[in-house]
């Protein structure tokens, strides 16, 4: 990844005037994959704050921009989810114990 500070610029005069031509090329992206909590809770059709847990338990990356966004990797997120399913709801019998 090329920094800021490695962008390319060339200078140019023209009559009493200054002009600075940028030639810097384009950065790669390094939030590209990441997305916020709620994003990618809807992603994958679970709850946002089950996710807020799988970050704050450290199970999955999670980074803070600025005071409230969170930003984790949709991979990441995809490939927990399905290895930790959620719980599949017990059925209850509700004959027993019933006189």
């Amino acid at each position: 990844m090329q920094s800021l500070s490695q962008a390319e610029g060339r200078v140019r005069k023209k009559g009493g005037r200054v002009a600075v031509q940028a030639t810097a090329k384009v950065l790669d992206n390094p939030f590209e994959g990441w997305t916020t909590i709620e994003d990618a809770a809807e992603t994958i059709g679970r709850n946002k704050t089950t996710l807020y847990g799988w970050a704050s338990k450290g199970w999955i990356s999670c980074f803070t921009v600025g005071q409230k966004v969170k930003l984790v990797n949709l991979e990441e997120v995809r490939e927990f989810a399905e290895k930790h399913s959620p719980p599949r709801p017990r059925s209850v019998d509700k004959s027993a114990g019933v006189e």
